[in-house]
């Protein structure tokens, strides 16, 4: 339906975003009514180039059997901190979900922290074994694009 459309042009807008500059206007395919990035937010800093970044991985697909278990995806962001040993990522998960009209920015966030923390752990189990970092070192977020929250998970 349209939400599913809706969610799928998001996406795909911020998908093309490797870093917002500071004070970057708009990105021109992102509607202000769907997602404003002028205004700071934990969303926007997710979006930002910040010290210490290595690499970026956008869109990135992967599969991987571990055990028996067969586990694919696609990281939708994710930022890779510091060089060898010292390496730390952080993976981003765009979520369009909209915010139910009697839930509070909390609510929302601890139902859709809730909803995704299995597919979040999978993410990381998968990162992990794809890069060599430690799951410990490895943070996941949700990108909130109703209410441009980060929620870590």
């Amino acid at each position: 339906g349209l939400a599913l459309q809706r969610g799928t042009r998001l996406h795909e807008a911020l998908s093309r975003i490797a870093w917002l500059e500071p004070d970057a206007p708009q990105p021109a395919d992102i509607p202000r009514g769907e997602l404003d990035l002028t205004q700071p937010s934990a969303f926007r800093d997710a979006l930002t180039l910040r010290s210490g970044v290595s690499d970026l991985w956008r869109e990135r697909a992967f599969e991987l059997i571990e055990g028996d278990e067969w586990i694919s995806g696609t990281f939708d962001r994710v930022v890779f901190f510091g060089a060898q040993s010292d390496r730390s990522a952080e993976i981003f998960d765009f979520k369009s979900n909209r915010r139910r009209s009697d839930e509070t920015e909390q609510a929302f966030a601890q139902r859709l922290r809730a909803t995704y923390a299995a597919q979040m752990a999978n993410y990381r189990r998968a990162l992990s074994r794809l890069s060599g970092i430690g799951e410990s070192a490895i943070r996941c977020s949700l990108l909130l694009t109703d209410t441009r929250q980060a929620v870590t998970i």
